[in-house]
């Protein structure tokens, strides 16, 4: 059967392409109130050259009809990603983020980076659930100000070891491995299901409450393979119930399967409420138990420790979390508020224990 798919162009798309370019930033030129803007002003001859010096992928529906494109260029490690584009009836499906994690692939283990207009919320938006931070900011002219993003070739729980993440977790200046323990082992037995989902599944802490009697899967999920793997290794009294899956949960969210419960403990901060909410968009759990950090002093989110070199990279990903923002972002989707659970940690942090029902249960 015929389906959506992504390849590289060809010269002979090239005008299609630029015909869809025109059609795609209308909505661009609105937000200004002009169509004197450069996209719709690029001549063949400038896609051509763009086509020799770099990448260009189309998106083609399945009669063959290309509704979707990006470019991109290496120079000195960074990939230059520009011109990302969906034809307007199209849009709101997810392809945006397929087309750029597609280019992604294309050059792995790099730097990337892109631009939009301040202008351009819907955009920025995107970039930031992809994994993007804004790091400049260059006025054009009074009307016209170009925000820069970038995403780092690797994300850093990926170099993170799971001995120095534990450790840290369980001293007696930090006790959020002993915490979350305790915290699990309710969220396991809250609700009737069977089905369950741990998002940011780390080395596994909490996994020892799960009853091969009560729960026929567990998934684990986490986007570090190590961890994975001692995952399987420790509790392989699991067998054939617990289910470890590598997953980006920012670019990949499209892979992860159904499940009657997600766990998210402290998994929020370093992924977003709206690329959060997207994953849950995809597993459609009944319910959602997760766990969020609250601190009083948020320039100091990691407690000082022997490890806490360790987790240098982490601010390029971390979010302030808020409950009420959270709250906001997974009622959109279409759920329910059912509990809420301060647990008081050392230094003045707190772990928040914020459980959803999807509306329709309620």
């Amino acid at each position: 059967m015929n389906t959506i798919s992504i390849t590289k162009a060809t010269p002979e798309d090239l005008q299609e392409i630029l015909d869809l370019q025109y059609l795609a930033y209308q909505s661009e030129a609105e937000l200004f109130g002009s169509k004197d803007i450069p996209p719709l002003k690029q001549t063949l001859d400038e896609v051509v050259d763009e086509y020799n010096s770099g990448t260009i992928l189309k998106m083609t529906d399945p009669e063959g009809a290309i509704i979707g494109s990006v470019r991109a260029r290496e120079s000195d490690g960074t990939v230059c990603i520009g011109k990302l584009m969906v034809h307007p009836s199209c849009r709101r499906r997810g392809y945006g983020r397929r087309l750029l994690s597609e280019m992604e692939k294309y050059y792995p283990d790099k730097r990337y980076e892109l631009f939009t207009s301040t202008r351009s919320l819907d955009n920025i938006r995107l970039y930031e659930s992809c994994g993007y931070r804004q790091f400049d900011q260059k006025a054009v002219t009074e009307e016209l100000v170009f925000v820069y993003m970038e995403k780092l070739k690797n994300n850093p729980w990926e170099e993170i070891s799971l001995s120095d993440y534990e450790n840290h977790m369980s001293l007696d200046s930090v006790r959020q491995l002993q915490c979350l323990d305790s915290i699990m082992k309710e969220q396991f037995e809250s609700y009737p299901v069977s089905v369950a989902m741990v998002l940011g599944v780390a080395g596994g802490n909490g996994l020892e409450h799960v009853r091969s009697d009560k729960y026929d899967v567990v998934y684990g999920v986490d986007i570090n393979s190590d961890y994975l793997k001692a995952v399987s290794e420790r509790y392989s009294s699991l067998d054939g119930v617990l289910k470890c899956l590598q997953i980006d949960l920012i670019s990949e969210a499209d892979k992860l399967p159904e499940a009657e419960l997600v766990i998210a403990n402290l998994l929020i901060e370093y992924i977003g409420y709206e690329a959060f909410a997207n994953a849950m968009m995809r597993v459609r759990p009944q319910y959602i138990s997760c766990v969020i950090q609250i601190n009083i002093d948020e320039d100091q989110w990691v407690s000082d420790s022997p490890y806490l070199h360790a987790f240098d990279r982490l601010d390029e990903v971390h979010h302030q979390m808020e409950e009420q923002a959270l709250t906001d972002a997974v009622e959109a989707i279409g759920y329910k508020k059912i509990a809420v659970q301060s647990n008081p940690l050392p230094n003045g942090k707190a772990l928040l224990r914020v459980d959803f029902e999807r509306e329709q249960y309620v």
